[in-house]
């Protein structure tokens, strides 16, 4: 059934055959990952099993201005009457069909009017990709058209908000290219190809 979800990438220099994508296994390795982001233990134990390894990524390295970007812009988010807990990151890494992925999990928790609401998030990276995935392929993997689709020139995204046949709340795939605003050095939040799931649970 992998095989269906060929996202249509191709990688390669300028004046050089682009050589294919190997799009079937590295989604293989985000659904071996992020396919049931449950808990950031559970997905812990996943990476355990499919041969992830836990690093902690270097602060000049594209994931460390991601994490440290995105820990900057949670730390501003105020709502009202709320009290939110982050969890750490936790970043894994393993070489998949010879392309370097990247990942993380986190958690966020709010309270708020007698309800508990955790939000738990996976996503890979890709940072060296160099073209969009094709939208067809993975909306056979997701089962469904995308809810939203954008492609601005500095990002292009596909994102899918409920109703998922899959235990996933949200699945988001994106392509960033380095010419991009949002991938400037200074202040990165996405750089290449990021795949990424998070799931909602709600408690009263």
């Amino acid at each position: 059934m992998i095989a269906l979800l060929a996202l249509g990438l191709v990688a390669g220099n300028a004046g050089a055959t682009p050589a294919a994508y190997p799009a079937a296994a590295v989604v293989d390795a985000f659904k071996g990952l992020c396919g049931n982001p449950a808990s950031v233990d559970a997905i812990r134990a996943a990476a355990r099993e499919q041969g992830w390894t836990e690093f902690t990524p270097g602060p000049a390295s594209n994931l460390g201005k991601i994490l440290a970007n995105g820990k900057a812009m949670a730390s501003q988010i105020v709502v009202k009457d709320a009290k939110m807990q982050l969890s750490s990151f936790v970043a894994f890494r393993k070489t998949v069909a010879g392309r370097d992925i990247e990942a993380t999990t986190d958690a966020a928790t709010i309270a708020i009017s007698g309800k508990t609401i955790t939000a738990i998030g996976c996503q890979i990276y890709d940072f060296a990709a160099r073209a969009m995935p094709d939208y067809a392929a993975l909306t056979t993997w997701a089962g469904r058209a995308p809810d939203k689709k954008i492609d601005t020139g500095q990002i292009a995204m596909s994102s899918w908000d409920n109703g998922l046949a899959r235990p996933i709340s949200k699945l988001m795939i994106a392509y960033t290219p380095a010419t991009s605003p949002l991938a400037d050095t200074s202040r990165m939040v996405m750089l290449g190809l990021v795949i990424k799931s998070q799931q909602f649970a709600v408690k009263q």
